[in-house]
């Protein structure tokens, strides 16, 4: 109604009427700078969610490494692995609305294979299952962010970058003698996730 009274008061001044109307799809000059932060802990938690990924699953991905006393599965300091981590801790700690009939969450859970190769089988096993996880769930977030060819590249330097910052870190850990998981881990999985919609074959897991 108001809306309404505010065009009828304007009579024809059709210029104003125009000039109130909201922008559908600002340049992308207009746009405020990508929070590449923000977006891969949206990437992450909006999977979750949309997966209906079960407890026990975000347990064996969080899962604390008893010999460096780091998260098993993600690289400390990564700027790929933190906002991804913190995605899974806020996704763990979700209240349970115990009036909901059925499933609490959105999605039918992980399928049984991907419940096993994030639980058993052999360390990189898990990482795979672990990076495509992630990966899908980038690239379902860049999907709906419609980017144009010039913000998609810009995601894809970022990425980069952070794969870049991500693997100095580890090889930090390692230099430094720290066992566990980091001593085995090759490569890390959730940088490589990010990085997914841009991996050739021969990087792709």
């Amino acid at each position: 109604m108001i809306a309404m009274s505010l065009v009828l008061a304007l009579g024809t001044n059709s210029s104003i009427v125009r000039d109130a109307e909201p922008t559908q799809n600002p340049p992308s000059s207009q746009r405020a700078a990508t929070n590449y932060e923000l977006e891969l802990f949206l990437a992450v938690l909006e999977g979750l969610y949309e997966d209906g990924v079960s407890n026990d699953a975000v347990d064996a991905i969080t899962v604390i490494d008893a010999e460096h006393g780091y998260p098993a599965n993600f690289v400390w300091a990564c700027p790929v692995c933190m906002p991804a981590y913190r995605a899974f801790l806020t996704y763990r700690a979700r209240p349970e609305f115990t009036w909901i009939k059925g499933s609490p969450d959105f999605g039918p859970g992980l399928t049984a294979e991907q419940m096993a190769g994030l639980t058993t089988g052999e360390f990189s096993a898990r990482q795979d299952a672990l990076m495509e996880l992630v990966g899908g769930w980038v690239e379902r977030r860049m999907a709906r962010l419609r980017l144009t060819p010039e913000e998609n590249a810009a995601w894809r330097r970022e990425m980069e970058e952070r794969r870049k910052k991500g693997m100095e870190q580890l090889e930090t850990y390692k230099s430094q003698g720290l066992g566990g998981s980091y001593a085995r881990m090759s490569d890390c999985p959730l940088c490589d996730g990010a990085n997914h919609p841009w991996l050739p074959p021969t990087r792709r897991r």
